[in-house]
């Protein structure tokens, strides 16, 4: 398994929460301590650090693809022809608390390789962002959730988790997620051939990471606030913090009975990360199913 950044997460933790005292840190240094309530995450909304912008760039969404709930969507090549839709931004801490607050939740389909872990699933707040979000902290990415709860939002939105292309499930070979003809999320950050969402040199400049000068943001943005995270004009720009921001679960998993036999993959990198670690395919990590990570968080798709 693959870890990066720990160190640096659990300074951006202390750094984002409104109580450094009451922040979670990490207990060791295995993955599996990460289960729900065990990760580093701040006790309540940030708002981003001092040096994060408050501006965000997202527009409508493609008319194409208004055909559920959550963000707006951005209707993108397929690279064996045709399109698919994937959210132009991460997922919200507003859309999430609308989630939360619906009785109904749809449940996943039998076909879903996750149906019974995830439609098993009765608890789905985060273990940070929690009280009713104001202003500016409603377009936070909602962290703090594991992949269920990002599979059932998705759902309940009319969408899904972003994942495979295609009926065949993803699991977690590298070789398969790092194909654009065969993950949605891949297929949107690298299908041109780009290393970076945005082109294919590095730009410290253009996401929310670490490497940002004169000072990084340090903590979680409100989405689509870097105008330059997205790839160049053309068909598959308007999608924000591919790279950067906070990581992103993606419907990709190895069923089992509890870590290490069951894992899942998240990618994209977060605000503690930098360089080659924040590229389409370089932060591409297994890591507990139930984690609730403050640098973790998701968008949705759909073909």
């Amino acid at each position: 398994m693959r870890v990066l950044g720990l160190g640096a997460c659990l300074l951006g933790v202390l750094a984002c929460s409104e109580d450094p005292e009451q922040s979670w840190a990490w207990g060791g240094g295995d993955a599996s301590d990460a289960t729900a309530g065990g990760g580093g995450q701040p006790s309540g909304g940030s708002g981003g650090g001092a040096s994060c912008p408050t501006e965000r760039f997202v527009a409508t969404g493609d008319p194409s693809c208004e055909t559920g709930r959550g963000g707006p969507m951005r209707e993108i090549p397929l690279p064996a022809g045709g399109t698919m839709c994937i959210d132009k931004t991460e997922v919200t801490v507003g859309q999430y608390q609308q989630f939360l607050a619906d009785a109904d939740k749809p449940q996943l389909l039998a076909s879903d390789p996750a149906a019974e872990r995830c439609n098993a699933h009765t608890e789905f707040e985060p273990t940070c962002f929690k009280d009713p979000c104001q202003g500016p902290d409603c377009d936070l990415p909602q962290s703090c959730v594991d992949q269920c709860d990002a599979k059932r939002f998705c759902a309940w939105a009319g969408k899904r988790l972003c994942g495979p292309i295609g009926s065949a499930p993803l699991g977690i070979a590298f070789s398969d997620l790092h194909d654009p003809t065969k993950n949605q999320w891949m297929n949107a950050c690298f299908s041109d051939g780009r290393e970076w969402p945005y082109g294919p040199e590095y730009d410290g400049q253009a996401c929310n990471t670490s490497d940002r000068t004169p000072e990084a943001c340090g903590c979680p943005a409100i989405t689509s606030a870097f105008p330059d995270c997205e790839a160049p004009e053309g068909p598959y720009d308007q999608v924000f913090d591919l790279s950067g921001n906070v990581s992103e679960w993606v419907d990709a998993s190895q069923e089992g009975d509890g870590w290490p036999n069951l894992r899942c993959i998240v990618m994209g990198g977060s605000y503690v990360h930098w360089w080659g670690d924040v590229g389409c395919k370089g932060a591409t990590l297994e890591w507990p199913c139930d984690a609730h990570i403050d640098e973790f968080g998701f968008r949705c798709c759909s073909l």
